[in-house]
């Protein structure tokens, strides 16, 4: 049976307004100054391909208006596409895959499904490419199998999969729920459970097994899928469709026309399995998801001509024009085309931890003040740091404090000094929260400068 990726490239271009828009939308830019995350999303393919072999040439559905862009993209980084469905207006995911599903269909009968999305950002294609093939094997069985990701923080603009994991894998889960953006209040409960994954919207299952789905859940949609496609000419690249049946389909996404459906009916909810990844992902859907993963030097990021200095926690693009930035801190300006959107970046200072979060009050050379939230029985690691010097200043419940062989409780209105390079730990063992203030002094402050003895999430070293 052939395994045939399909690319969905849709989307309006309007949450990364200015630089994404309607004529060129986020899939088609490049944040990392070398490739757009389309084709960071073909080069992903090609690796998977030369990991497991016997992977067919992508089905990219797309915008009618961005077929150039497709083309052109492909072409410079020597990405083969195998056919192009060109939709001529937006009518989201369920749409876009069923077209896809029909054409395998049409050309060979069946095959495996691997749908993945153009815009995310993945850091460890190993280990998607290892997992991705875990997933085929899984849909086989007629499953169909979600991709989701390991959360590492309460994000509420995210849906999320509850899981169960299945005893006889290593990685494959039974799909529980599906919960969509929830509060962050509730997001954060959910990943202290650690029966929760971020919902990338990228899966896999047999293109047959897809059209079934859609003939029981939304027969509607699939009917005038097939009508549009009806009089194309299917052994060409390129494949317009009949708009006077497409205009007619409902807009409607993967979930909401058949996954969630399927959990909710006894007949195929055991059907819905989940591998995870753990590596880092995002589907950059704002500036500060941009800001947070491409952020370099004094938690910048610069793209474009830009002359700074003395700029801290900012994002500045320019496409066009040339900006002047001195002395600004916590700003994200974005030019495209003479539109400038200048933002607050306070709102992305707060930073999520296994056992809480942090807020970054105030930070000049040499100093840094935080605010620690310890969540109820949670606690930070055993750790020591090189550069820097802490003092703690307890603002709301009670702190375990650990101190080299030392342990003692400081209650509200407490403080204790942190010499450099002495061992330390803080916990929480309160029913509420646990708050305090960190003052770090020191010639460098950054995240990095941690060494663990103990943790009880089991982080190493090197993470943060």
């Amino acid at each position: 049976m052939i395994i045939q990726p399909v690319i969905l490239t849709g989307g309006s271009g309007k949450r990364l307004w200015p630089l994404s828009t309607s004529d060129v939308p986020k899939p088609f830019i490049s944040f990392d100054g070398q490739y757009s995350l389309f084709q960071n999303t073909l080069q992903r393919l090609d690796k998977l391909n030369t990991s497991i072999g016997q992977l067919n040439n992508p089905i990219i559905v797309c915008n009618q208006n961005h077929q150039s862009l497709v083309n052109d993209q492909a072409e410079k980084v020597k990405s083969a596409i195998a056919s192009i469905i060109l939709e001529p207006e937006i009518k989201n995911t369920a749409p876009a895959l069923t077209l896809a599903a029909i054409l395998i269909k049409k050309q060979f009968g069946d095959g495996i499904m691997i749908s993945i999305h153009s815009d995310q950002w993945i850091s460890d294609e190993k280990e998607f490419s290892q997992e991705i093939s875990n997933a085929i094997k899984i849909a086989f069985e007629e499953n169909v199998v979600l991709v989701g990701v390991e959360p590492t923080h309460p994000n509420p603009q995210y849906g999320y999969l509850k899981i169960n994991q299945i005893k006889s894998s290593k990685n494959e889960y039974q799909v529980k729920e599906f919960v969509e953006k929830p509060s962050v209040h509730n997001a954060k409960k959910m990943i202290r459970s650690k029966n929760y994954l971020w919902n990338s919207g990228n899966f896999i299952l047999k293109s047959s097994l897809w059209l079934r789905l859609m003939e029981k859940f939304a027969p509607e949609v699939l009917k005038q899928c097939e009508s549009s496609l009806k009089n194309s000419n299917l052994e060409s690249k390129t494949i317009n469709l009949d708009p006077s049946h497409f205009l007619k389909i409902k807009p409607i996404s993967i979930d909401h026309a058949v996954l969630e459906k399927m959990q909710k009916e006894n007949e195929y909810k055991s059907k819905l399995s989940a591998i995870k990844l753990s590596s880092q992902w995002t589907d950059l859907g704002e500036w500060s998801s941009i800001w947070k993963f491409f952020k370099t030097e004094n938690d910048n990021y610069f793209k474009g001509n830009i002359s700074h200095s003395n700029v801290r926690n900012s994002l500045i693009v320019s496409q066009n024009q040339i900006i002047t930035a001195n002395n600004i801190t916590d700003v994200f300006v974005v030019e495209n085309n003479g539109e400038i959107l200048i933002q607050s970046n306070q709102t992305s200072q707060k930073f999520d931890k296994p056992w809480g979060y942090y807020e970054i009050l105030s930070r000049t050379s040499g100093q840094q003040i935080k605010k620690l939230t310890i969540f109820s029985g949670e606690a930070t690691s055993l750790q020591s740091h090189q550069f820097r010097s802490e003092h703690w200043i307890i603002t709301q419940g009670v702190a375990k404090v650990t101190v080299e062989k030392e342990t003692f409780n400081l209650n509200q209105n407490d403080s204790i000094f942190i010499p450099q390079g002495s061992k330390h730990r803080i916990e929480n063992s309160k029913h509420e929260n646990l708050c305090l203030l960190e003052i770090q002094t020191g010639v460098y402050l950054e995240e990095d400068d941690i060494t663990r003895f103990e943790d009880k999430y089991a982080r190493t070293n090197s993470s943060t």
